[in-house]
């Protein structure tokens, strides 16, 4: 597998445009991927760089840059009168609370609950409890993501199930 990545821009509008030029081209050779780091530009086949992180994996000062489902999302207001996305993140190990900080209707409606969504941002701890500060947000086509990776075992379910077959 050969691969070229992009490293990068200290620029932050050439770095989005690298990373929309990335998963262009991701898209069009492999439409099932999740959006790997360091923005691979696969040649020939699909090269994948890292994997994502599991909710349950994540520690606190880690930088994010991933695929999530949005399992809530709901728009607020701060004290000082800014608007804030305050989103419940999930994938197949569990949830994890997140802030987008200065949000607007515009970034509020551009996905919806149960959409995939890829994140870039920050973990830290707030109240003991572990969150993502989310510095970008952008709405994924399902083809992009791995649906194994966010899908949850229910095991009342799989019970349930099991009863029904014999």
């Amino acid at each position: 597998m050969r691969g070229i990545v992009a490293p990068r821009s200290l620029n932050p509008s050439l770095h989005r445009l690298q990373r929309q030029e990335a998963v262009r081209l991701r898209v069009r050779s492999n439409p099932c991927t999740v959006r790997p780091l360091n923005w691979t530009i696969p040649v020939g086949p699909r090269v994948s760089v890292v994997s994502r992180v599991a909710i349950n994996q994540l520690v606190e000062n880690q930088s994010l840059d991933q695929a999530f489902l949005a399992a809530d999302k709901q728009l607020r207001v701060n004290r000082q009168g800014g608007k804030y996305i305050l989103l419940k993140l999930a994938d197949r190990t569990g949830t994890i609370a997140a802030m987008l900080w200065n949000a607007d209707e515009r970034i509020f409606d551009a996905f919806d609950r149960g959409d995939y969504v890829f994140c870039e941002g920050r973990t830290q701890v707030h109240n003991g409890n572990l969150q993502i500060i989310v510095s970008s947000i952008e709405r994924m086509d399902p083809r992009e993501v791995d649906a194994a990776d966010f899908d949850r075992f229910d095991s009342q379910l799989a019970d349930a199930l099991l009863v029904r077959l014999n």
